[in-house]
């Protein structure tokens, strides 16, 4: 069994306030359309942070069309932004859905309530470059 010796100090980053809070926002699109979101979340400075994966959807053929959705290969893309950038990420997002019924996908974010280490929440929020003092 695990002891936790409560002296330790957890170096976990909490925000109250939206401009300083983070979000993982994530889409499921048809194959090959990943990197068509990834490079203009990162182009256009909307996240630092973006994750794709391919997957294979097991849903019903029902379902699949009641989602609007045509092929069972999926890109998923996973981005963490900051919580200002979400209603930017949906609208481009929104905007590519709209363009084909190929490029129809499944939006969505989830509150990220901490990160456990305050060098990474750094990265996430500004990504690299020159170390500024961000604050606390």
């Amino acid at each position: 069994m695990l002891e936790r010796n409560n002296n330790q100090k957890r170096n976990t980053v909490l925000y109250d306030d939206d401009d300083k809070k983070l979000a993982l926002f994530v889409i499921i699109v048809n194959n090959g359309l990943a990197s068509i979101y990834k490079n203009t979340f990162i182009n256009d400075n909307l996240c630092h942070y973006v994750l794709t994966l391919s997957a294979k959807g097991t849903a019903t053929k029902e379902m699949y069309q009641m989602l609007g959705l045509s092929q069972v290969k999926k890109d998923i893309v996973i981005a963490i932004a900051p919580k200002s950038n979400l209603n930017d990420l949906f609208y481009y997002a929104r905007e590519q859905f709209i363009v084909s019924k190929r490029t129809k996908g499944v939006a969505f974010s989830v509150d990220l309530s901490s990160i456990i280490n305050l060098k990474a929440y750094k990265y996430f929020m500004y990504g690299l470059g020159e170390e500024k003092d961000y604050g606390k």
